[in-house]
């Protein structure tokens, strides 16, 4: 299978399984500039319930196969970060 083929797979395969876990997709490419440090070609932010969520997602059996097809045809990085729910600069 080619490298973009497999690529896409991945990709498709990592979507599902993100939407069924009540994911939400905050950024997902799109136009970019770096301010500072650095930056991959393509940037996604994904929304989760909570933090549990995310690490279930990330453990799942789904994902993990999906992992898999992405190895040796990508290179990026991954983060799990917990939301923050404190004030807010428009509180006043």
């Amino acid at each position: 299978m080619s490298r973009i083929r497999r690529l896409t797979r991945h990709t498709w395969q990592r979507t599902q399984q993100r939407l069924r876990n009540s994911a939400r997709f905050l950024v997902l490419g799109g136009a970019a500039l770096t301010m500072e440090g650095n930056l991959r070609a393509r940037t996604m932010v994904i929304e989760f319930e909570d933090y549990e969520t995310a690490l279930a997602c990330y453990r799942s059996p789904e994902y993990t196969d999906a992992r898999a097809l992405r190895k040796g045809v990508s290179i990026g990085d991954l983060q799990v970060v917990q939301g923050y729910d404190g004030p807010q600069p428009s509180d006043g």
